[in-house]
């Protein structure tokens, strides 16, 4: 087999056990977020098989997590070096600088009492936060390598986000409580609260706008600089239950100006404000699908993941989802870039780094396939006391949500 690799840099975690944990790979975008494709000198290589967890021939991370990534994100542009931080199923969070050529080294690991649900960076990129199930909003300061409290929540943490502003440079969090939180490390109390009103799904903010999926498949709309600060409460344009959220930025004045939401059943949606008018019509998608046996009308469909935008071409994003597979959009003309080849397991995670060069991906066992195999993993991270309690956090929309079947989730909760 004949294949070239791409001119710049890319990388891929891969785990030697039944995880592919973290992959990345980084394109070249010209101009309006068109994607633009430039090989090296081939290299010839004869290959016995084909590697399924690598197809698109990026680079590997080393020792990456042991189990599947929930959550990454690369440091802001105020870090002098490129760092990427992911948090995983297996209780863990860890840090690796990116070199420029591809590689990747291990910086510092810390170990959670539970997992770890989402990331974020402060603005210098001198610590992160964590959001767990353990309740707990958690500060890692890479330079001491030690953690400190920060706030709790009455339920699991789902969401965190660093908010940067004139009023506001703290952290928001959402939680399985049904509240937003607000927190400054001076203060164990949030500077703000906002009552939800129901399970807090997914989340995304750029100032002053903050944008909410719910259990009950409703987007819910604020605007923190105002005191009247919900500003639409509707339910999604989409079909199926909202996966994930992201705010883009107008190319021009850099301002928030609408979101995009992923659900369940592969559709994207693209709104254009935060005042959603049902009247209004919404333009969606279907993304991540396969056909079966080539017939267009027969497909089956597939989570949307995660939906990152591109920090300096802010008309493309990208997705990655449960076909596994990860694509490049193009939102103003409503066309794909480039698709990427499919993996051997599904896609949970992307990000780019600060100047938009590198993209990263995390692959790994999501529930859809495999559960006679790994059916007892929660029972083996959690307690028997502890998967009682999360019985009380698993509806059927959840299940829906977090790609379980009936079945599967009986067998996580009896």
């Amino acid at each position: 087999m004949v294949f070239a690799r791409h001119r710049l840099t890319s990388f891929l975690v891969h785990h030697h056990s039944a995880y592919r944990v973290i992959s990345a790979v980084t394109y070249d975008w010209g101009g309006r977020g068109t994607y633009v494709k430039a090989n090296r000198p081939r290299r010839l290589e004869v290959l016995t098989m084909v590697d399924l967890a690598n197809p698109n021939n990026d680079f590997e991370v080393v020792s990456p997590p042991g189990d599947t990534v929930t959550a990454m994100e690369f440091s802001p542009a105020a870090s002098q070096k490129t760092f990427l931080v992911a948090g995983s199923w297996d209780n863990t969070v860890r840090c690796w600088e990116v070199q420029e050529i591809g590689q990747t080294i291990p910086k510092s690991m810390r170990s959670m009492t539970m997992p770890i649900y989402d990331v974020c960076w402060d603005g210098d990129g001198t610590k992160v936060f964590t959001a767990s199930y353990n309740n707990q909003v958690e500060c890692w300061d890479l330079e001491g390598n030690r953690t400190m409290l920060v706030g709790t929540h009455d339920g699991p943490v789902r969401t965190c986000h660093w908010v940067a502003s004139s009023p506001y440079t703290c952290v928001m969090t959402g939680s399985w409580d049904g509240t937003l939180k607000f927190w400054d490390l001076r203060s164990p109390n949030p500077l703000l609260k906002i009552n939800v009103g129901e399970k807090v799904y997914c989340a995304d903010v750029i100032y002053p706008h903050v944008v909410v999926g719910t259990e009950t498949n409703n987007i819910i709309t604020y605007n923190i600089s105002v005191r009247e600060m919900l500003a639409s409460h509707s339910v999604s344009p989409l079909k199926y239950h909202t996966r994930c959220v992201a705010i883009y930025k107008h190319k021009t004045t850099q301002e928030p100006t609408g979101f995009c939401l992923g659900d369940i059943g592969g559709g994207i949606a693209i709104l254009s404000n935060f005042k959603q008018d049902p009247a209004e019509p919404v333009y969606s998608f279907d993304s991540h699908y396969r056909t079966i046996m080539g017939i267009t009308p027969k497909r089956n469909i597939y989570s949307v993941n995660d939906i990152k935008f591109h920090p300096i071409h802010n008309g493309s994003f990208a997705t990655v989802g449960s076909d596994a597979t990860f694509a490049f959009w193009d939102m103003e003309s409503h066309t794909r870039l480039k698709k990427s080849e499919i993996l051997d397991q599904p896609i949970i995670k992307c990000c780019f780094n600060s100047n938009g060069q590198i993209f990263a991906c995390g692959s790994g066992f999501d529930w859809e396939v495999d559960y006679p195999v790994h059916g007892g993993r929660l029972r083996d991270t959690f307690s028997s006391e502890e998967v009682t309690q999360l019985a009380k956090y698993i509806s059927d929309i959840e299940r829906r949500a977090f790609g379980l079947t009936k079945l599967q989730c009986q067998q996580l909760v009896k």
